[in-house]
Order: C-alpha cells, then sequence, then structure tokens
C-alpha cells in the first residue's frame, strides 16, 4: 500500500495521469491475458462440477457413501475434536491480502511492455495448470493457445521445453507427462511445424508416445521432409496407418532417389504450320486475372501482332482441378481480344479431372499426371500443327510440354518466371531444407536442361541457370513488359480522388497481392516514422488483398497512422488504372528474400508506364529496373529509415518526382514495352526454325 496515508491517495486519484501508447496497449494484452486465464478456470471447474453432480447420482455413489460413512465419522473427530477451521499463523485478513495483494497503476510503475515476464508467468501457470489435474491432450494444446496469446513463438518452443524438462524431473507431473508432450507438440504443429519438429527431436525419445510419433510423420510429410518420414516410418509398429502413408509417400521418395526425365512417345503424321505456335500456360483467363495470366495475355497479343498465329492452351485439368476454384467453367474453347484459350478438364467422360492440382504438386500423382498431360497437349497439338511449343512456369507444364515437343519432333521452348519453391520458402520455414523443395529446383533444372530454349524473367535466374550447367547460349532474359498504349498518364479519377480523400494531397500508393516479403510493414514504419516531419500533405492508398492484411490493419492502428492510411480491398484489374490514375508515388519496398532477389513484379512497369514516381528496394529483381536518382528511387532493402528518407525526398521536391515520372515511362517505352519484348521471342522462334528438325526429336 501507499504510506504516507489517505490524503496521498486522495491526490493520486484525483490527480492527471499520463500513460503512453505502449503503457496502454501492454495494459489492455495483460487483461486480455488474465480475462483468458480466468475463463479457462471457470471452463475447467464448470466441467468438473458437471462431472460430479453426474457421479453423485449414479447408484455405486450412494453405496458408497453408505458403506464408508462410520469410518469417515470417527477421522473427521479425531482431526478435528473442536469443529473449529484454523488457519494456523495468520489471520483470513492476512490472508486476503496475500492472495488479493494491491496493485496500483501509474506511469511510473507500468512497463511499456510485458514480454520480459510473460514467459516465467507461461511456464508457472502451466505447471501450476498441469499439476492441479489430468488433462486431456487437446486440453491441453487449447490451454497452450489461450496462454500463449500474443507470444512469438520462438518464445513458446523455448517455454515448452523448459516445462517439459521440469516435467521429466518432477516426479508429480509423471502421471500427465505423455498427455502434456504430446499436446504440447500439437500446439507446436499448429503455430509453425518446424519448430514442432525441433520440439519432438528434444523429448521424442525418452516419451516414445505412438500419438506424438504419427504426428510427427504427418508433420514431416506436410513439410516435404519425405525421406526422413520414410525413415521414422521403418522403425514404427507396421499397423494399417504406416503402410498407408508409406504408400501415399513413395512415388515422392522414388522420385528423390531416382529423378525423372518424362520420356513421352507419339508419332507425328502431320507436317507443322511454320506461323503456328502453341503457348502451353499453367492457368490462364479468364479463370484467373493474376499477374502469371495477364503477363500471358499481353505477352500472346503481342507475339500475335507481330505476325505468329498463337493459340493459349491451359495445362490438363485446369481450372476445375485447383481446389480453389468456384467459378463457372465455360467449356473448352474461349476467344479473348482475338486470342484462342483452350481447356481440357479430363480426359474421361465428363468435365471432372483425374487427378486434384493439389496431389500434382505435392508429387504423390505427379508421373500419373505427367502422361495426361502429354496426352492431353499432343491432342491440341495435332489439332493446330504448330511448329513450336512455348511452356510457361512452372515444371508441370514445362516438363509437359518438352516431352511432348521432343516426341513430335518439335522445338520446345521453356519460360521461367520464376522458382514457385522459392515463393514457398518464404512463406513457409524450414520449406527451404526439405526433400520437397530440391526436389522441385531439380525439376525445373531438368527441364531448362532439357528445352532447346530457355527464357528467364531476370539476369539473376539466369546465373542460377548457368551455374548448374545450362548452356548460356540457349538462355534469354525475357522481363515483365506492359502495354504503354492501355498503361498510360490519365487525369486523377475525381470521383476515387473524393472517395480516398486524396484531393490535393500527396498520395503514395501499393497495388499488389499483400504477402510478408512485399514489405508493407516496412512502408507503415516508414510513413509513421516522417509523418510530423511532413504533415498533412501524405495519403497512403493501399490497393489489394492478402495473408497479411489484418496483421497490417491492426499494425496501422498501433502506429497511429491509421486515419491517413485507406486499405481498399481488392479491386478489379479493370479498375486498377483508376487507381493509379490518384496515386503520385509507388512503393515496392521488398524484403531480401531469395524470391525477392530473383524475381520481378509486373506492377512497377505498369506504374513506370503510367507516369508514377517509383520507390522500390534495391534487391537484384528491382535494381534491374530501376536506375536510382533516374528512372526512381533505391531504397535500402530491409530498412524502413532508408526508405523514409526516399518518401520525405518525393514528397517535399515536385520537380524530382515529376522528372523520375517522366524518365521512368520513357524508359519503359523503350525498353519494357509488351511488343520490344516480344520481339525477343519471335527472333527466338525464327531462329529456331532455322535449326535442322532432326535437333528436336529423340
Amino acid at each position: 500500500m501507499l504510506e504516507g496515508g489517505e490524503e496521498e491517495v486522495d491526490d493520486l486519484l484525483t490527480g492527471t495521469l499520463t500513460f503512453s501508447e505502449k503503457q496502454v496497449e501492454y495494459l489492455r494484452s495483460e487483461f486480455e491475458r488474465q480475462r483468458r486465464w480466468v475463463k479457462s478456470l471457470s471452463d475447467r471447474e464448470a466441467a468438473a462440477l458437471k462431472e460430479l453432480e453426474k457421479t453423485k447420482g449414479s447408484i455405486s455413489y450412494k453405496v458408497g457413501r453408505a458403506v464408508t460413512w462410520p469410518v469417515r465419522k470417527i477421522l473427521k473427530i479425531l482431526n478435528n475434536p473442536t469443529g473449529r477451521i484454523f488457519l494456523w499463523g495468520t489471520t483470513v485478513e492476512t490472508y486476503e491480502q496475500d492472495i488479493f495483494s494491491p496493485f496500483i497503476i501509474s506511469p511510473e510503475l507500468l512497463p511499456e511492455s510485458g514480454s520480459h515476464g510473460i514467459p516465467d508467468v507461461f511456464v508457472q501457470d502451466m505447471l501450476l495448470s498441469i499439476r492441479i489435474g489430468a488433462l486431456s491432450v487437446n486440453e491441453i494444446k487449447d490451454e497452450i493457445f489461450e496462454r500463449s496469446f500474443e507470444m512469438e513463438n520462438e518464445v513458446l518452443l523455448d517455454c515448452l521445453i523448459r516445462i517439459t524438462r521440469h516435467a521429466i524431473n518432477s516426479r508429480e507431473y509423471h502421471g500427465n507427462i505423455k498427455n502434456m508432450f504430446v499436446g504440447s507438440f500439437r500446439s507446436l504443429v499448429l503455430k509453425e511445424p518446424i519448430l514442432a519438429i525441433r520440439y519432438y527431436d528434444e523429448f521424442g525419445s525418452q516419451m516414445s508416445d505412438p500419438r506424438a510419433d504419427k504426428t510427427l510423420v504427418q508433420t514431416l510429410v506436410k513439410l516435404g521432409y519425405v525421406k526422413r518420414a520414410q525413415k521414422f516410418l521403418d522403425g514404427m509398429k507396421n499397423d494399417s496407418w504406416v503402410k498407408e502413408t508409406r504408400s501415399e509417400i513413395k512415388p515422392m521418395t522414388d522420385l528423390v532417389d531416382k529423378g525423372f526425365s518424362g520420356e513421352y512417345y507419339r508419332q507425328r503424321s502431320w507436317r507443322p504450320n511454320p506461323g503456328a505456335v502453341v503457348y502451353f500456360a499453367s492457368q490462364a483467363m479468364p479463370y484467373t486475372t493474376s499477374g502469371y495470366a495477364i503477363r500471358t495475355h499481353g505477352l500472346v497479343r503481342s507475339i500475335r501482332d507481330l505476325g505468329h498465329n498463337i493459340t493459349v492452351c491451359a495445362r490438363h485439368g485446369y481450372p476445375l482441378d485447383r481446389a480453389d476454384f468456384k467459378g463457372e467453367y465455360l467449356g473448352s474453347r474461349e476467344e479473348i481480344d482475338g486470342i484462342e484459350y483452350r481447356f481440357n478438364t479430363s480426359n474421361r467422360t465428363g468435365e471432372s479431372p483425374e487427378i486434384p492440382y493439389g496431389k500434382v504438386f505435392n508429387f504423390r500423382k505427379y508421373e500419373e499426371y505427367h502422361y495426361l498431360a502429354c496426352e492431353t497437349l499432343a491432342q491440341q497439338v495435332e489439332e493446330i500443327k504448330p511448329f513450336a511449343i512455348h511452356a510457361a512456369s512452372n515444371f508441370v507444364t514445362g516438363m509437359a510440354a518438352v516431352s511432348t515437343a521432343k516426341a513430335l519432333g518439335i522445338p520446345s521452348i521453356y519460360e521461367i518466371r520464376g522458382f514457385w519453391h522459392l515463393t514457398q520458402a518464404s512463406k513457409r520455414k524450414g520449406y527451404e531444407d526439405s526433400d520437397h523443395y530440391h526436389l522441385s529446383e531439380a525439376m525445373e533444372l531438368e527441364v531448362a536442361s532439357q528445352a532447346d530454349h530457355v527464357f528467364v524473367i531476370t539476369q539473376a535466374l539466369a546465373d542460377i541457370l548457368i551455374d548448374y550447367g545450362v548452356d548460356e547460349k540457349k538462355i534469354t532474359i525475357l522481363p515483365n513488359s506492359v502495354d504503354v498504349e492501355k498503361f498510360n498518364p490519365m487525369e486523377r479519377d475525381a470521383e476515387l480522388e473524393d472517395y480516398l480523400e486524396a484531393y490535393d494531397r500527396v498520395v503514395l500508393g501499393y497495388i499488389g497481392s499483400f504477402v510478408e516479403y512485399e514489405g508493407l510493414d516496412l512502408l507503415l514504419e516508414a510513413v509513421a516514422s516522417i509523418r510530423n516531419e511532413v504533415g498533412d500533405q501524405l495519403r497512403v492508398i493501399l490497393v489489394g488483398d492478402g495473408p497479411v492484411m489484418k496483421e497490417l490493419r491492426e499494425m496501422s492502428k498501433f502506429l497511429g497512422v491509421d486515419d491517413i492510411v485507406k486499405f481498399t480491398g481488392r479491386v478489379s484489374h479493370d479498375e486498377v488504372q483508376r487507381y493509379y490514375s490518384v496515386l503520385d508515388i509507388m512503393a515496392f519496398p521488398r524484403k531480401g528474400r531469395r524470391v525477392c532477389e530473383l524475381v520481378s513484379p509486373l506492377k512497377p512497369f505498369e506504374a513506370m508506364a503510367m507516369e508514377k514516381a517509383v520507390i522500390a528496394s534495391d534487391v537484384s529483381a528491382l535494381a534491374e529496373i530501376v536506375d536510382d536518382g533516374k528512372t526512381g528511387l533505391l531504397h535500402k532493402k530491409d530498412d524502413s529509415r532508408s526508405l523514409a528518407d526516399c518518401i520525405k525526398r518525393l514528397i517535399e521536391d515536385d520537380g524530382l518526382r515529376a522528372s523520375l515520372s517522366k524518365a521512368g515511362r520513357e524508359w519503359v517505352k523503350e525498353h519494357r514495352s509488351s511488343i520490344a519484348i516480344a520481339g525477343r521471342v519471335t527472333q527466338v522462334y525464327e531462329d529456331l526454325a532455322l535449326m535442322d528438325p532432326y535437333e528436336f526429336s529423340r
């Protein structure tokens, strides 16, 4: 309690207390943690009382009470002859004070973060909870989720290791220790699987629990570590589950051990049309408007304009083989802007695909799918009679195209737009060391080696292929491009400007996917750091959606910039130009992930074509696009302070903003227009047409 009497208490209560934002956030977090803890205890108490009432109503309970009544009566008299209850050495008042100690909240005493104490509290609370009574695996898992609220996953792992070590060394926990181990393991699997594996490795041999062993195998398979999963299965009891799991992963382990050449055989009985090309794509319009599909359509339209008869054939099964497809399938042929698109969802009666694409991507049905894809493509090629097959990422389409082209004795071209396993690695911790990752990369390299020519989206990707032995002479850089006639400078859309409250403001924007590696958290940090310096001039418009949308919204509130940051959500591709019109500066603060170093996004070209000043991080793929200080500004990757300096510089210097915008459009027109890039493709087509056809057969 406070010393000095009631007057000081009154002064404290009537005075003004000023807390920082971080202190308020800490209090909110702590109160929420306590609320969850109390709710957890209440739920458990309610369940116990319900079970007790159920037990009291049973015949066996009543009989047992009747039989033991004399014994219980005697023990009660012997233990407390007076019938009174004492708290030895203390009073009820001091006992209550020990439990309900006074808690004073003042700015001088309140921390801005409770992170230093939360792990210790979590460890103590969990040990107490486990000691109080037997808990099921699911109860322990749920309790860990409740009590680890806002705790970082690495910190949680450390806490669970401490708890488990203590429980192993303390006899009082032994009756519940296996449930605790399995519950802890499964809670980590749900939060971050690679950390769960580390936890299992720490205690798995001591615990020897088949429930945890099965969870480990499932987790390893999900992460792509099939060889380790196979080895672990070999040491387990050979029951039906083990047999089924071993059978499921065998196709992938065989590919890891033996590789895959993709050989396919078919005779050709037709003469190729010199001007015809089949463009083989993994996904396509009208079923998606992703950057992949937009690049495809823009490129093939420009190739068509340069005199080639080009037809887009989507991969076998698309789009119905996708689990997330919710649209309407329109049939086997569509025409968009004069470009024919062909689809074949199945080689059997009806439209239902033989194999879901998820089982192709995880390699469980890849070989089977490959030959289905070759059959479909060969049939389409026989109808179109092209002189070449040009396939775009990933290796699933690439291998089918190369195998079919070789069987038919025509050239194959593989266009690598990025390594999809690198994108996965940026989203899933631990994936980069998995068998799935290495097999995916090996397959990409195999297709590149077999193809007659290879296009890559950046020089960085070309360097990787060359390092792995792909012939440099058959590699051409084919960067992203933009239709400069469609994306050209336009007046601000007045209606949208009014809706976004952007009138008479410098508007900083981003259009694209909201994923972690895009660096939008760095963008918000940068904006918050310069807000007081730039005043009310700045507005921020973020267009798109994705996995980190919720976190970014919360972050904008925490940083106190939610009044100047507008999240529009996803907009249709037809609306994108309207949103570009109200933006002055476009930011691309990609982080220093390997995928960002190797693959460039499409949006910077659109922004430059529309005369927007571009700020980009200096990852290799973006540094190839932006000439710092001439066509845009580059900031140090992963550095919000450097990004903030660039933003502030462009807000305060209208002349620099204008000169960068104009120079950016001129550069795009000359070097990255769709027609200019398509010219690189048609040149390769012409070179391949002059080669001896014997070179393309087996």
